[in-house]
């Protein structure tokens, strides 16, 4: 039997810790992760490093979210107590501190910092862009 802890019990160990994020907010970022660098991965010509960016990792998770949850990916975010792209940081970070993800010596919780705007992101591409005309009022 194994004596290395199980994915969720570092995950519990995680939320031990720091309780702001649900577990689902861990199992998407990790999954997206995953997802994210293998794509990276099969565009370069060299497939020898799985290294991504916070920069590339918030843009594919934007369009991994709106893809899945279209509209109410912000809805979603918001369920999981991630309001902006620091929150995404943090989430990476508490994984990489008990091994579930990589980091390089170059990775800082800073290239998370407010890189783009949630409502610029999930909630202005929904919102109509006129204004809609009133229904005419009939008087009898």
């Amino acid at each position: 039997m194994s004596t290395e802890p199980s994915k969720q019990n570092l995950l519990a160990q995680i939320l031990g810790k720091d309780p702001r994020y649900p577990v689902e907010a861990y199992h998407f970022v990790s999954q997206a992760v995953n997802l994210i660098s293998r794509e990276i991965m099969a565009k370069r010509k060299t497939a020898s490093n799985r290294h991504i960016t916070g920069l590339q990792l918030l843009n594919g998770m934007k369009q991994l979210l709106l893809g899945k949850y279209g509209c109410m990916a912000i809805d979603v975010l918001t369920a999981w107590n991630i309001y902006t792209t620091d929150d995404i940081g943090n989430i990476v970070f508490n994984l990489a501190e008990v091994q579930l993800l990589g980091t390089s010596e170059n990775d800082r919780k800073e290239d998370f910092h407010n890189r783009f705007s949630f409502q610029d992101a999930f909630v202005n591409p929904f919102t109509p862009g006129k204004r809609i005309k009133p229904m005419p009022i009939i008087h009898p």
